[in-house]
């Protein structure tokens, strides 16, 4: 889970992460220039539930960030997928398993995530990395999330996705919560107002689907 100040939305999302989640996990909080207030906060979750946390003070890069969250996790050999999700969404029951259950059902599916605005279930050239489950294979294939874009990592990942012969799919079933943007919009005000700690929030969401 990739964090950068925020903290009612992390705390919301990591919460429904350990609560609706029934499938074996390990959360690891990414770190990134947060406020000394959500660096304390997580940093004790991580030690009372034992859990990790990487502290990243470069720049804001989604797929910097990804990358190195993902490839700490698979230092693991028992770790058999890889889970992206932001900060600002907050997952339903059984949605880590109808996610994985979707790759095993289909062979050829390389990613799938959550469906936007209720749409048919359908396969997409380019799924949503705000919520984005693929296999330990594809991403280690692939050498990871590209890495310097200002946007459009999870755009660009399944493209090459894609290139491997593998679909991107919508999966519908299960209710995930998006509140849309937080971090990156955050990000941008911070930077016009070149002041880092005090990020807000936005009210501005919407709905999606997954499954």
């Amino acid at each position: 889970m990739l964090v950068r100040g925020q903290l009612k939305f992390a705390q919301l999302a990591y919460y429904a992460i350990r609560y609706f989640t029934d499938y074996p996990h390990t959360i690891c909080f990414v770190n990134n220039q947060s406020d000394l207030k959500t660096r304390h906060t997580i940093q004790g979750i991580s030690v009372n539930h034992i859990l990790w946390t990487i502290h990243d003070h470069r720049e804001f890069n989604k797929g910097a960030l990804a990358n190195v969250g993902l490839r700490h996790c698979f230092q693991s050999p028992n770790v058999k997928y890889g889970v992206l999700v932001d900060s600002d969404i907050v997952v339903g029951p059984e949605w880590l398993s109808g996610l994985i259950g979707h790759l095993n059902r289909f062979t050829e599916c390389g990613v799938v995530s959550p469906r936007m605005n209720r749409l048919p279930p359908k396969s997409f050239g380019s799924v949503t990395g705000s919520c984005m489950v693929f296999h330990r294979g594809v991403f280690e294939q692939l050498g990871g999330f590209k890495e310097g874009l200002s946007d459009g990592e999870d755009f660009e990942f399944c493209d090459r996705v894609e290139k491997l012969g593998l679909t991107c799919d919508c999966a519908s079933g299960i209710e995930v919560h998006h509140f849309g943007g937080i971090t990156r919009r955050a990000v941008e005000s911070a930077v016009k107002s070149s002041d880092l700690t005090s990020l807000k929030g936005d009210r501005n969401d919407q709905r999606i689907k997954v499954g």
